[in-house]
């Protein structure tokens, strides 16, 4: 039972003509702090899954209204840049982020948002075999060092294969520590599971670290910058497997 009628009328009344609501921010460059144009913002809604999308304007600005009523996501995409998402919460020692969602109703609006966007690194170079020809269809993986309790550990990040110049690119990389593995054409999809001496269970040679080596703990690390585009990442004389060609 409404202890108030016409009171309860009245908050239905304010409610129904309390605009929807609205988001509004900016998306930097978060090593110059310059506004960012042409970044894509998503907004996720959480019950119903749509997702509303807008772009930034010159000046780095955005907003999205008339939105329903939810809990909303907001994340940024770029060309060169890594995805962001606003207010995200890392959890260093899990290694994976709490995606963040921000409650909007009639009439209440999230405006300030910032996101800024880290420039992506970049890790390229060229396969050759011991004839200085090149390896094409070479597997290239950047393996990204984690540490814990002061020990090294490397997880796969990026993924990509030489072309018939045996050049390869590896890209969107974040900041941080990494080795780049090669593994011939027959050795796709094993690179996260091969043991300390670079070998598979049958001793056969599954990776190659760059400078050139069997072993991972040979591997040089390359640190990486935001933004920094990494060349000379070259492999000589890969022991690329020979295939054996049958017919009549």
């Amino acid at each position: 039972m409404i202890a108030n009628p016409l009171l309860y009328l009245l908050m239905l009344a304010v409610a129904a003509q309390a605009p929807a609501p609205a988001v509004s921010g900016l998306v930097t460059d978060a090593i110059s702090g310059q506004p960012l144009r042409g970044a894509t913002i998503r907004l996720k809604y959480s019950t119903r899954r749509a997702i509303f999308e807008t772009e930034s304007r010159d000046d780095g600005s955005f907003s999205v209204s008339t939105l329903p009523a939810g809990e909303y996501s907001i994340e940024a995409t770029h060309g060169g840049y890594l995805p962001a998402t606003y207010g995200e919460v890392t959890e260093p020692t899990a290694g994976f982020f709490q995606l963040p969602w921000f409650p909007l109703g009639p009439g209440k609006n999230l405006t300030g948002v910032r996101i800024p966007m880290t420039p992506a690194a970049v890790l390229y170079g060229r396969v050759t075999d011991e004839f200085g020809e090149p390896v094409a269809g070479a597997t290239m993986v950047a393996l990204k060092s984690t540490f814990k309790d002061g020990e090294r550990s490397r997880n796969a990040v990026q993924q990509t294969t030489t072309n018939d110049l045996g050049e390869y690119r590896l890209f969107q990389l974040s900041p941080g520590e990494y080795t780049v593995a090669a593994l011939d054409a027959s050795s796709l999809g094993v690179a996260l599971n091969i043991n300390g001496r670079g070998e598979d269970a049958l001793g056969r040679t599954m990776a190659w670290y760059f400078p050139g080596s069997l072993d991972p703990h040979d591997a040089q690390p390359i640190g990486l910058r935001p933004g920094e585009s990494r060349g000379g990442v070259n492999f000589a004389a890969f022991p690329a497997r020979k295939r054996r060609v049958e017919g009549s």
